[in-house]
């Protein structure tokens, strides 16, 4: 038995949003990827699936683009589509994600860091790290100095 299957055809916003990435020079890798994840409770892994709207590149860089619904607020501080948007950058190996409003034309890079705050112990893990270059640097120069090497 031949089952034949319909292309999907694109919604009005999906064709808004890849003439906005076409025109921003972006290659459409994928639409609707998955990713999976994993969520270790009690030492047991539970699968989940995560999906976005798109995996693009441009250039060397990999994204992965989320368009955010009519009803979400497309403020990527706001912390639900923060770790929205952190799920996906972990769940695909990505150079970071886009936040893509179609219909403002507005296409925003997304990308996160988690600074560190400098303790007394990573404070004194500095000063043992530089003491012991300039203690290798003080005998390379005394060497020199004597002529030994």
């Amino acid at each position: 038995m031949i089952f034949w299957q319909k292309e999907k055809t694109l919604s009005v916003e999906e064709k808004e949003a890849e003439g906005l990435l076409g025109r921003l020079g972006f290659e459409i890798i994928k639409r609707r990827p998955k990713g999976t994840i994993v969520t270790k409770i009690n030492g047991q892994d539970h699968m989940g699936k995560v999906e976005a709207n798109y995996l693009v590149t441009r250039g060397k860089e990999t994204f992965v683009i989320f368009i955010p619904g009519s009803g979400s607020s497309a403020d990527p501080t706001e912390p639900a589509l923060r770790r929205r948007l952190l799920e996906l950058t972990q769940a695909f190996t990505v150079s970071g994600a886009l936040l893509l409003d179609a219909a403002q034309g507005e296409c925003h890079e997304i990308n996160f860091r988690f600074p560190r705050e400098l303790t007394l112990a990573g404070f004194f893990r500095l000063v043992i790290a530089v003491f012991i270059v300039a203690a290798v640097v003080g005998i390379i120069w005394l060497l020199v100095t004597l002529k030994l090497i």
